[in-house]
């Protein structure tokens, strides 16, 4: 997901000044102002900021309430929706975050393959006659939880004026720190949890085509068929042929008698119930156990806020599916997606060529490809998606406490780094089935790490001696520092080493991340997925939560350029000496062609879909 922080931005600012009382809701359906510190308690004689936050927060729900009672383009059901949410934020979102999502698609905000130019790639270096002197970049720390310290750039290559900008930014923040706490008052803009939600699909649809959060308009559009996620086929499509797949991969042998008779395939999240939630009266704990037959079909669920294994047929089936797959839609969103993909693999790569790396270096040249912007959306997914009530921590029923430890679960159990061809499959069953053809996420994926690795390892032959210079061996040693703590941490420093490196890093922003981040099927209505169950309806999401999740979903749409370009005015261009590129390029993206012509072929040929590892779907760096 590109995580379109500047519609966020676009919002607040237009709406800011609206930030929310309670308002009477429709049908008796509850909602409630969440503390999740101690800074958000009532305001006694201390602290200034909670005050001039709490009156902020009560005069601009009534401003959105009235943009909301005087918007043309919502129907009177839609309004009357929309105002019975007491968070002015998700009101906000659903007034015009989905419109100013449509405006950056038409505007290609993300820019072109053309936009590419090897003049332009200067950032962190000055060239003084023949040599590179490194010039130092600000970077900014990043306290994601108690495990997971970071830093970000803030700038980026292709990014130079928003990047002058956010420097500025920077700097006027470190200059003006009253104005920063009051800005982070815990009391400004407040989690105020709702738990209203739809009677049915058609009056969800309304809703979605009103606000813009429908495929083709704010969501991109899905090129799976049939995938509605209530069939227990569709089901058993998440875990095996969808967003889950990866934990089915890292599963592990299932052993337990108890569990053995329902199949050889346990996905088990029941760890999610022991993190910290905030409104356990209104939605449901999360954390579930799902056990698949041989033919994958769902055969039992442990539902871990029931405290029940369910059977199918049960009374409370269809709960049990939704309580897993939120369960494991929420995990996967903020773990393999955004903490593992964004903010390691992504930010490590696109911070490290640039301060390790001088801009005509032959890694540099080829990993600025696939970092393209990321900088500018990694810090974009750092300010809207880590902090305390960012949108993502609004829509799940964590606390703050509870998303930094699912951040301390993800940096801990990271194997970002480990090459995905190497790495074991530890249930023979899930072997069985990749043996058999029955699991593309593993074939399809080693084919694609494989022929990277190749065209990785042409590359470096052609860099020479710079492959292994004195700049490769900073980079690479950086990177191996980078991921000290996680589950796999980078070997020492081979030629072997850095070219499984800089594939593992190729095939995490574009394959996995077509994988784990293309969601528009599961966010486009309330019924197919989300990151929340309210008690009350606790077969779909509530409506505020949906609103959230769409917006974040709607960010994938903004387009960037796609893996299978010719980037013309980058790969081979501004010397000589860059010249064998251009063959090194054209030959990768033949072999993607026919990669791609393989994958779709295999795809008509089987009795399930599976699309997310077509070459030809591939953007070259990593969206939100």
């Amino acid at each position: 997901m590109k995580f379109s922080v500047s519609c966020l931005l676009a919002i607040t600012a237009n709406h800011c000044n609206a930030f929310s009382p309670a308002v009477v809701p429709l049908g008796g359906r509850s909602s409630m102002r969440t503390f999740d510190s101690p800074l958000q308690q009532a305001p006694s004689k201390t602290s200034l900021s909670l005050i001039i936050g709490d009156v902020l927060d009560k005069v601009a729900d009534r401003v959105a309430n009235k943009n909301i009672r005087e918007s043309e383009d919502l129907s009177f059901e839609t309004r009357m929706y929309l105002e019975e949410i007491p968070c002015a934020l998700t009101q906000a979102i659903g007034l015009v975050g989905g419109k100013l999502l449509c405006q950056q698609i038409e505007e290609a905000a993300l820019g072109t393959d053309e936009g590419m130019k090897t003049e332009e790639v200067t950032l962190g270096w000055k060239k003084i006659g023949p040599k590179w002197i490194k010039v130092p970049e600000l970077t900014a720390k990043k306290d994601v939880s108690d495990k997971f310290q970071t830093s970000i750039l803030i700038r980026d290559d292709f990014d130079t004026e928003a990047g002058a900008k956010r420097i500025t930014a920077f700097q006027d923040e470190l200059k003006n720190k009253l104005a920063v706490r009051v800005l982070a008052s815990k009391t400004l803009i407040d989690i105020e949890d709702c738990s209203v939600t739809m009677p049915d699909e058609s009056q969800a649809a309304r809703i979605a085509a009103d606000t813009n959060f429908v495929m083709g308009e704010a969501l991109p559009l899905t090129y799976n068929t049939d995938f509605n996620m209530l069939s227990d086929e569709s089901f058993s499509r998440i875990f095996f042929h969808g967003i889950a797949a990866p934990l089915i991969a890292k599963s592990e042998e299932v052993t337990n008698k108890d569990h053995l008779k329902y199949g050889p395939f346990v996905v088990d999240m029941e760890f999610m119930n022991t993190l910290d939630h905030r409104n356990t009266d209104m939605f449901k704990t999360y954390g579930a156990r799902i056990h698949f037959d041989e033919d994958q079909m769902p055969t039992a669920i442990y539902d871990c806020d029931l405290k029940e294994l369910i059977l199918p047929g049960e009374a409370k089936w269809e709960e049990a599916k939704f309580q897993a797959k939120a369960s494991a839609f929420t995990l996967t969103t903020a773990r393999e997606h955004l903490a593992q993909s964004h903010l390691i693999v992504s930010n490590d790569a696109s911070r490290e060529i640039v301060q390790t790396l001088h801009p005509e270096h032959p890694i540099r040249r080829l990993l600025s490809i696939f970092t393209y912007n990321a900088v500018n959306v990694n810090n974009n997914a750092f300010t809207a998606l880590t902090p305390d009530k960012s949108p993502i921590h609004r829509a799940t029923n964590f606390s703050y406490k509870g998303m930094r430890q699912v951040f301390d679960n993800s940096y801990e159990t990271s194997d970002a780094y480990e090459p995905f061809s190497k790495r074991e499959i530890k249930n023979p069953a899930v072997q069985k089935l990749a043996d058999e053809g029955k699991f593309p996420y593993w074939k399809e994926g080693y084919e694609f790490y494989e022929l990277t690795r190749n065209f990785v390892t042409e590359w470096m032959q052609k860099a020479g001696d710079e492959a292994s210079d004195e700049y490769a061996l900073e980079f690479y040693e950086a990177m191996k520092k980078s991921s000290e703590g996680q589950k796999y941490e980078l070997p020492e420093y081979s030629a072997e080493n850095m070219i499984d490196l800089m594939t593992q890093v190729i095939f995490t922003v574009t394959c996995y991340h077509e994988l784990i981040g293309h969601v528009p099927d599961y966010t486009c209505n309330p019924f197919a997925n989300g990151f929340r169950v309210p008690r009350e309806a606790p077969t779909q999401v509530d409506l505020q939560s949906w609103i959230l999740g769409a917006f974040i979903a709607g960010s994938t749409s903004v387009p960037a350029p796609q893996l299978l370009a010719e980037f013309p005015n980058y790969i081979g261009v501004g010397s000589d000496k860059f010249a064998w590129e251009r063959d090194v390029w054209t030959r990768y993206i033949a072999k993607m062609g026919i990669q791609s012509k393989k994958v779709q072929k295999d795809d008509r040929e089987r009795d399930f879909e599976f699309k997310y590892f077509d070459p030809s779907l591939f953007e070259c760096s990593i969206s939100v």
